[in-house]
């Protein structure tokens, strides 16, 4: 059977990342019985230094959510051959705030699916590290989510993040979960299409 190529290019993908999980686990010193939602989700967030070409440097937020995808099928295929053996992870359960901007995103934005999945995982990349409560955030916190940003994100990352940061502190204000001054916290992003000199 002739594959499109989109179905191509999405077989190239599964192949490229279960060769990277596998690169990693060597790297690692893990072994395929240790394999569970732990150990996928550190591969994830690695900084790569796994010795194959194409997969060099850290991820931004897509690249984790691509890579923490492949591992999942790769690792899913795996169990059901009996290759690996089934364990029932210990995952940690979601933040209700961000439990909650999922509704408010389908409800009251109507966003599509794709759209809640992305923001809630920008915003889960972040929200760990503010105080433990919204009530309890302060400017300085929110201001400090998007000036510590790590130097390989690109400009389009760091806008996605601004854009992520403005809506969930939207959505705190809105439901009464944090102060409404946080708003003006948040630094501005300014484009940089005008940054290069003329020719």
């Amino acid at each position: 059977m002739k594959l499109e190529p989109k179905q191509l290019l999405a077989r190239r993908i599964q192949n490229v990342a279960a060769e990277h999980l596998v690169a990693w686990l060597r790297v690692a010193q893990i072994r395929r019985h240790e394999v569970n939602e732990a150990v996928i989700d550190r591969f994830a967030r690695h900084d790569c230094r796994c010795g194959l070409s194409h997969k060099n440097g850290k991820p931004g937020a897509s690249g984790i959510r691509k890579r923490r995808r492949g591992a999942a099928r790769l690792v899913a295929f795996l169990t059901k051959d009996g290759i690996v053996a089934r364990q029932v992870a210990a995952t940690q359960p979601e933040m209700p705030e961000l439990a909650a901007f999922r509704v408010w995103l389908k409800r009251h934005c109507g966003a599509i699916d794709k759209t809640i999945e992305h923001y809630a995982s920008e915003a889960e990349r972040w929200v760990q590290d503010l105080a433990p409560g919204p009530v309890a955030w302060m400017a300085v916190g929110v201001r400090n989510v998007m000036l510590n940003q790590p130097q390989f994100r690109s400009r389009a990352s760091v806008r996605m993040t601004a854009t992520v940061l403005r809506c969930f502190l939207r959505f705190l204000t809105a439901c009464g979960g944090c102060r409404p001054e946080l708003m003006r916290a948040e630094p501005s992003v300014v484009p940089r299409r005008l940054s290069n000199l003329p020719r």
